[in-house]
């Protein structure tokens, strides 16, 4: 499902891919992210007022899991708000394992 926004008289109509593309270059600049996991690092309910996010990733070796998750929670919501205008409600991080160290 694609998320519509009302602007004035027009509206705009932003596609998932686009939503995820923006999702998953943010995750990936944050420091102590070691890549993403999975077939579907991604997934998004924006069925809702306030769209919903989850993102599995896995982390480098001896980051600071709390502190990485908070600031992927962070780059997500003002990544997607900066340059889509859309609000997300909630940003879930599933942490599913730790990069191979040196990769």
């Amino acid at each position: 499902m694609d998320k519509k926004t009302e602007t004035g008289i027009k509206s705009l109509k932003i596609s998932e891919d686009v939503i995820e593309a923006v999702i998953k270059n943010a995750v990936m600049s944050v420091d102590g992210v070691g890549g993403l996991f999975g077939k579907r690092p991604v997934v998004m309910d924006l069925t809702s007022e306030f769209p919903e996010v989850t993102v599995s990733v896995k982390l480098t070796y001896s980051c600071k899991a709390k502190n990485v998750c908070e600031n992927i929670q962070k780059k997500v919501r003002d990544d997607i708000l900066s340059m889509m205008g859309i609000a997300i409600g909630a940003v879930n991080v599933r942490v599913e394992g730790i990069a191979a160290y040196g990769a």
